[in-house]
């Protein structure tokens, strides 16, 4: 006989198997098992009482009687005239028990339910000769186990919880769009039979809301949050839409009507966002061909002071007196002139360039915003942002002219001062090539 204690499991099952065997018994509350009638112990019934005696640490009360009198040790064909046994409960509820039917049980525990409790991990179902540590959860336990899933969502993004008398309070303090003023939202949880009869749809991926610590996911505050709008908006029509009715039944039976809320303020902070990323996208284009643009005039910022230079230049022409001296003198003026001519119409190439550049990519992006985006403004704005930098570009190219206009003007006047000073020796030189 051994003296081992065993596990909670173990007593359970054979008393379980215990209250199967026994004639007339009766389970009068949750943990009080009851056999009144006489009858003759078998070897099944001897063996389980003979276990479950040496473990009645798990019982307030272990009274068996043979022949009116009580015993603790038992032989098969025995007149057993009594069997009293009440089981032991913590603070969390009974840790075994038994009930006539999975209504009475979940009716039992049902504020402890609404609470976010779970039921009696060691139970058994009279009725329906459920044990709960050996069959598969019914249908009416599997959808108890939903509504507790939906209740503890409701719960971890609700302001405040309180108890109350069926099971809690949770208050949502939110401003909706149509509210002036911040206002409380009252949700009265309780587990009733009618909520029971409702088709519960399943909470899918919004379990993911219910515990985030630990995750990586960086929007999942602003799923919590999307959700707890869904769910006060809903609150509030439901309220309008039919103000008799107990909210928490209304709200399981709008539950797809939840889902489709909280998908769609989702979907549009989704859009927001992309939208703000490709907004990001398109301004640091418009910027970075902005910089190429003002780079094509700073580039060569410091090189088309050749032109003023050489215009100051050239008033050494007065201390020349030779002819000779004069052709070196413009000869060095025309390869500056030309050299800036060359260099300006590079410039005017490069924006030619950026040009090409920018309207392939800004015709990207304007296609990009129309098909995926679906937002004209987006479209609208890339127009905007691609004629600034067209009008750059323009008044740029406008401005480069001016500068191979002026970089021709220096030689101009050069030439015309040679002209003026040695007209008459280079008109005889011209005869004397002529002739």
């Amino acid at each position: 006989m051994t003296t081992e204690r065993a596990t909670i499991a173990s007593v359970f099952n054979h008393l379980v198997d215990l209250f199967k065997s026994l004639p007339n018994v009766a389970a009068p509350n949750l943990n009080w098992i009851k056999v009144d009638d006489n009858f003759s112990l078998t070897q099944s019934h001897v063996d389980h009482l003979t276990f479950l005696y040496q473990n009645r640490w798990a019982f307030n009360e272990f009274d068996i009687e043979i022949d009116y009198a009580a015993v603790c040790d038992w032989s098969v064909g025995a007149n057993c005239t009594k069997i009293n046994l009440t089981l032991k409960s913590d603070d969390s509820g009974n840790r075994m028990c038994f009930v006539q039917s999975e209504q009475e049980l979940i009716s039992k525990f049902s504020v402890q339910l609404a609470r976010g409790a779970a039921l009696p991990t060691l139970f058994y179902v009279i009725n329906s000769e459920h044990q709960s540590n050996v069959d598969e959860t019914t249908l009416l336990l599997s959808k108890l186990e939903m509504i507790q899933e939906w209740l503890s969502l409701f719960r971890n993004v609700a302001d405040i919880v309180n108890v109350s008398n069926k099971g809690e309070s949770q208050y949502f303090i939110l401003k909706t769009d149509e509210d002036k003023f911040v206002k409380p939202f009252e949700f009265s949880v309780a587990i009733t039979e009618e909520l029971l009869s409702l088709d519960i749809s399943p909470i899918g991926d919004f379990k993911a809301l219910i515990n985030s610590e630990g995750r990586q996911d960086l929007n999942i505050e602003e799923k919590r949050n999307f959700f707890k709008l869904a769910f006060v908006e809903l609150l509030k029509k439901l309220t309008i839409e039919t103000p008799q009715r107990e909210y928490v039944l209304l709200v399981f039976e709008n539950i797809e009507r939840l889902k489709t809320s909280y998908d769609e303020h989702y979907e549009v902070f989704i859009h927001n966002f992309a939208l703000s990323e490709f907004h990001d996208k398109v301004e640091e284009k418009y910027f970075e061909y902005a910089e190429k643009i003002q780079a094509v005039l700073g580039d060569i910022q410091t090189k088309i002071y050749a032109i003023p230079a050489v215009l100051i230049g050239m008033g050494m022409l007065a201390k020349v007196n030779t002819f000779e001296a004069y052709v070196f003198v413009v000869g060095g003026i025309f390869f500056t002139s030309l050299f800036t001519h060359w260099m300006l119409c590079d410039q005017i190439a490069r924006l030619s360039q950026i040009t090409d550049s920018m309207e392939f990519v800004f015709k990207k992006l304007s296609s990009k915003g129309a098909e995926r985006l679906k937002y004209e403004e987006v479209v609208q704005d890339i127009s905007t942002m691609k004629r600034k930098l067209e009008k750059s570009i323009e008044k740029r190219k406008h401005r480069l002219l001016w500068y191979i206009f002026y970089s021709w003007f220096p030689l101009v006047i050069t030439v015309v001062l040679v002209l003026i000073k040695y007209s008459d020796k280079l008109l005889k030189l011209s005869l004397d090539f002529l002739l």
